[in-house]
């Protein structure tokens, strides 16, 4: 029998990727989340109504959840706290506790920013410390899920990017509304200013997919094979080429030849009147190496 997944989220960046890798193995019977962009392959369901998660969870019987639905908009989440809250932590603790009640296992995905960046690389046991109510809130949503479910596995990964619907999908593709990409005319302005200060770790959600991928498969072994281990608690998965937002602005113009002279870095740290982020929150992805 094809092992079943639930997929939050299933229609977002990540959560795309994910069904994609899934169905690619053939392995797996993907139920696919969503509630904005519904289609034929998806199930609609509002994840902040308890009782409609509850009756979806219930009547397909996962055997795996994967949780990419969240508000991942860091000033979103620092201009609304309550709905972020309510969006990362109390809906992320109910998928676990009804993954507890249908005997599922649960895959959650967490974020870098639940670090300062003051002290990279981090590994999975390294100290926390989120600057933002983002961080905060993804870090709680972890802390929850671990509560009422202490076999699931958090995947922390760092800024993501892939084949976007729209260009506000990733950061990385947000950037190229700088150099004009998806503009019926373009008028650059001089000297605009890119964040050359905070180092990212750009990653594709493709290489993240085949990383859970590989958790389900280590997963679906542990539960036919009782000497077999399953894997349980925090995993960081991360690209390596480090960059900042002016690095990949000029690396998304070198891609599609066009010119990023009017773009400047901006190598002060920011202001602290806005969101605040860590400089440098690595993670260290040695522990995903020796498992998968």
């Amino acid at each position: 029998l094809p092992m079943k997944v639930l997929i939050t989220g299933a229609t977002g960046l990540l959560g795309r990727a994910v069904s994609k890798e899934l169905a690619k193995s053939g392995k797996y019977d993907v139920v696919r989340l969503s509630y904005t962009r519904c289609s034929s392959e998806t199930i609609s369901c509002d994840l902040l109504d308890e009782t409609q998660l509850q009756n979806v969870i219930k009547s397909t019987k996962p055997h795996v959840i994967i949780h990419c639905a969240a508000e991942r908009r860091p000033d979103v989440c620092e201009k609304d706290p309550s709905l972020a809250r309510k969006f990362n932590v109390d809906v992320a603790r109910n998928v676990a506790k009804y993954a507890l009640e249908c005997g599922s296992w649960m895959v959650y995905i967490c974020t870098d920013y639940v670090f300062d960046g003051e002290q990279p690389p981090y590994k999975e046991d390294s100290k926390t410390n989120p600057l933002s109510f983002y961080g905060q809130s993804k870090l709680d949503g972890e802390i929850a899920v671990m509560e009422e479910l202490p076999t699931a596995c958090s995947v922390r990964v760092p800024l993501l990017y892939g084949q976007v619907e729209t260009l506000d999908e990733s950061g990385p593709t947000s950037l190229a509304k700088m150099l004009g990409v998806g503009a019926d005319t373009f008028n650059p302005v001089l000297n605009t200013m890119v964040d050359g200060w905070q180092i990212r770790y750009p990653t594709l959600v493709d290489d993240v997919a085949v990383v859970i991928e590989g958790l389900l498969a280590r997963h679906g072994e542990s539960r036919d094979d009782a000497a077999k281990e399953g894997v349980e608690g925090v995993v960081h998965v991360s690209g390596n080429e480090r960059m900042t937002k002016y690095d990949i602005v000029v690396a998304i113009a070198d891609a599609c030849k066009l010119d990023a002279s009017h773009i400047s870095p901006q190598t002060d740290p920011p202001s602290s009147s806005g969101t605040k982020r860590p400089y440098n929150a690595q993670l260290d992805t040695s522990h995903v190496d020796t498992i998968l």
